[in-house]
C-alpha cells in the first residue's frame, strides 16, 4: 500500500464526490501513533493541471480532531516536477474546521524548496 512516510500507511484511494470539488478522490491515511481514520486526503483528478513535464494540483487536508492546534483542515497547492520525481508546495491555507470550511489563515511556504517524491508517499500517490 502507498504510504505518506516510513511509518504512514494510505488506506484506501476512492471515488468521493461532493459538493466541494466534483469528482473529489480520498485517501484515508493511518498513522503511526495515531487512531485510524483521523486524517483523510482529497483531491481532483479532474483539476489536476499538466504543462510539459510539470503538474500541479490542490490537496484538502481533513482531519477529525486535531489537538495540536486550532486549525481542522488544510488546502495546499502543489506542483510535481513529473520528469525528476520532486514536488513543489506552493500555498497552504489553514481552515477552523473540517472540509476547507469557516475561518481561513494562510500557512508558511519554505519557497524554492523543492521535496524528492519517495515512493510509498502520498504525493507518489498524486
Amino acid at each position: 500500500m502507498p504510504s505518506t512516510s516510513d511509518n504512514d500507511t494510505v488506506l484506501s484511494s476512492n471515488d468521493f464526490p461532493t459538493a466541494l470539488w466534483p469528482g473529489l478522490h480520498r485517501m484515508a491515511v493511518e498513522k503511526q501513533y495515531q487512531p485510524i481514520g483521523l486524517e483523510t486526503l482529497y483531491f481532483d483528478q479532474e483539476m489536476i493541471h499538466r504543462n510539459g513535464i510539470r503538474a500541479t494540483l490542490w490537496q484538502l487536508t481533513n482531519l477529525k480532531w486535531n489537538n495540536t492546534s486550532r486549525f481542522l483542515s488544510t488546502k495546499t497547492h502543489k506542483e510535481f516536477d513529473c520528469e525528476h520525481p520532486r514536488a513543489l508546495v506552493l500555498q497552504v491555507i489553514h481552515f477552523s474546521r473540517q472540509m476547507v470550511t469557516d475561518r481561513s489563515k494562510p500557512g508558511y511556504v519554505e519557497t524554492g524548496s523543492w521535496q524528492p517524491v519517495e515512493e510509498r508517499t502520498a504525493n507518489h500517490t498524486f
